[in-house]
């Protein structure tokens, strides 16, 4: 591999695991897997919704970062500038959080996003 920067490898492989994620987040936590998701007092659809914006969100990310990777390629005092305010990072954070709440949703530990079934019920007295 001789010229071929690490960089390149790091950046590619990253990439990949970002539009993974976002393929999750898109397309796996969206399925409606059973009838008893599209009933009233069911929150499918405001999960739905968070989903398609934390997956743009994590789309959003490898567009900025591909963008970055091409200007870099041509002018390097723009990665000088990139570097220093670690924007790399800052995005890739962003990705990671916006994964990581959508996995939060999914698992119900936010209990805004509970279906009312499963809500705790208050007991007869």
């Amino acid at each position: 591999m001789t010229g071929f920067p690490l960089d390149t490898v790091h950046y590619g492989a990253a990439g990949v695991m970002f539009l993974i994620l976002a393929y999750v987040v898109l397309r796996v936590f969206t399925r409606v897997n059973s009838e008893a998701a599209e009933r009233d007092g069911n929150r499918k659809g405001l999960r739905n919704a968070c989903y398609r914006v934390l997956g743009r969100v994590i789309l959003g990310v490898v567009a900025v970062l591909g963008i970055k990777m091409a200007v870099g390629a041509v002018a390097p005092d723009f990665l000088g500038f990139w570097n220093r305010l670690n924007l790399t990072f800052v995005l890739e954070a962003a990705g990671l959080f916006a994964f990581g709440l959508a996995w939060m949703i999914k698992g119900r530990v936010l209990s805004v996003f509970e279906d009312a079934a499963a809500r705790a019920q208050p007991r007869a007295a």
